[in-house]
């Protein structure tokens, strides 16, 4: 496993939080649309819609059913990320502002934790470096974010996290990486 992955192991809480994510807010367009295919029903951005074609023809490839669960399923962090941009303050306003039950936040709050979520979680994913980052800040965010959306989730995933240990015993074998602080 690289050191990347060994600190910030995707299976742990940004995944977390991507599942939390993406349940809370189809959830909450589900509700609001009456469909559980609401991507069918709302006027999305051609990147979005991209981002649903792919999906779709993941689950075609892999010759799964084409339904919602699935679906959703399949959409990545940048589609329910991409949802919290300017271009959908009306969604953020009438509907998704509810995926955060636990915490009243603006759209641009919102927009700007989670795009800098996912351009870590992606940072991990590509096995790039991540070692002179603030990584307990940000896996703090991480956390936070989550609770915001569900806290029991959140106090669980924090209570099965090995993050510290782990980034405590990397530290004390090489403190000679700088840590930036943001």
């Amino acid at each position: 496993m690289s050191k990347t992955r060994c600190f910030l192991n995707r299976s742990t809480a940004s995944s977390s939080l991507e599942i939390a994510l993406r349940n809370s807010v189809h959830e909450q367009l589900t509700s609001a649309t009456g469909s559980e295919t609401w991507w069918t029903l709302l006027p999305l951005a051609a990147d979005q819609e991209t981002m649903l074609r792919k999906a779709a023809d993941a689950l075609r490839r892999e010759r799964k059913p084409l339904d919602a669960g699935r679906g959703v399923a399949e959409l990545s962090f940048g589609f329910w990320t991409s949802l919290f941009g300017p271009r959908y303050s009306a969604l953020w306003n009438n509907h998704l502002v509810k995926a955060f039950p636990r915490r009243p936040l603006q759209r641009s709050e919102i927009q700007v934790r989670l795009n800098s979520i996912r351009k870590l979680r992606n940072r991990v994913a590509h096995h790039e470096p991540i070692l002179s980052r603030p990584l307990q800040k940000d896996v703090n965010q991480i956390f936070d974010t989550l609770s915001w959306i569900d806290p029991v989730t959140a106090r669980w995933v924090r209570s099965n996290s090995s993050f510290g240990e782990r980034y405590q015993s990397y530290r004390s074998m090489f403190p000679a990486v700088p840590n930036r602080q943001k």
